[in-house]
């Protein structure tokens, strides 16, 4: 069966999986794993090293470069696991949601792709260009 991982500072990674799950449901497969919980990097790590089963992982980072990441990256040398960092919920639903027989690394790049259109910038320039074309699709009809 197939393992998703919810891994960060504080307490991120435990309120992003239940936040995910609010949305698609509740998973067997998922559990999270934060610094609150086991307090360094290294404890964290033998967690998830401990968690793990044969099958394919998929592990969630908060943050590239961080040092839980910098701890877990050594797990992805494993051909089944992968590590994606700069979790969002775009991205944790879509990978919760996503069909466990599709191919993994494929589910992955979808993944990161929803998580990254979601990251947008709205400022006062954005409103002004999206009002001025609002009003310009209202004058051709």
């Amino acid at each position: 069966m197939e393992q998703i991982f919810f891994a960060s500072h504080g307490s991120l990674a435990q309120a992003m999986m239940e936040t995910a799950m609010l949305i698609v449901g509740e998973d067997p497969r998922v559990r999270a794993f934060t610094l609150d919980q086991y307090e360094t990097p290294f404890r964290l790590a033998d967690a998830v090293r401990a968690a793990m089963t044969e099958g394919p992982c998929v592990i969630l980072c908060d943050i590239k470069g961080g040092s839980v990441h910098n701890q877990l990256m050594e797990l992805s040398a494993r051909p089944n696991v992968r590590i994606l960092t700069g979790m969002n919920l775009a991205l944790a639903a879509s990978l919760l949601s996503g069909d466990e027989d599709e191919d993994l690394g494929g589910r992955c790049q979808e993944a990161m792709g929803l998580g990254q259109e979601d990251i947008c910038l709205f400022d006062a320039l954005f409103v002004s260009h999206a009002l001025a074309q609002q009003a310009a699709e209202e004058e051709t009809l």
